[in-house]
């Protein structure tokens, strides 16, 4: 299977929609968690920067989201190497 995991860099053209919202949510401030999955999709929280109130969720099957959450349950986790 081909690594669909977002890379580090800059150029954010290689990421798929959910997976740039979820990363310019952070990058503005905003928490984000995993609320669900069953390993085909994941459901995710998005929350105000205090992490308190709900502002949205999105539900994705997305390849390249689940292998994003596969290694972090949310924002609040530390970035892997």
């Amino acid at each position: 299977m081909a690594d669909v995991r977002p890379r580090r860099t800059t150029d954010p053209s290689h990421l798929t929609e959910s997976v740039a919202m979820l990363l310019r949510w952070e990058l503005q401030g905003g928490v984000w968690r995993v609320l669900g999955g069953d390993g085909e999709q994941v459901t995710i929280g998005l929350f105000t920067c205090d992490a308190g109130e709900e502002m949205d969720r999105f539900t994705s099957a997305d390849e390249q989201l689940l292998a994003v959450v596969n290694e972090r349950s949310g924002s609040e986790d530390d970035l892997p190497d």
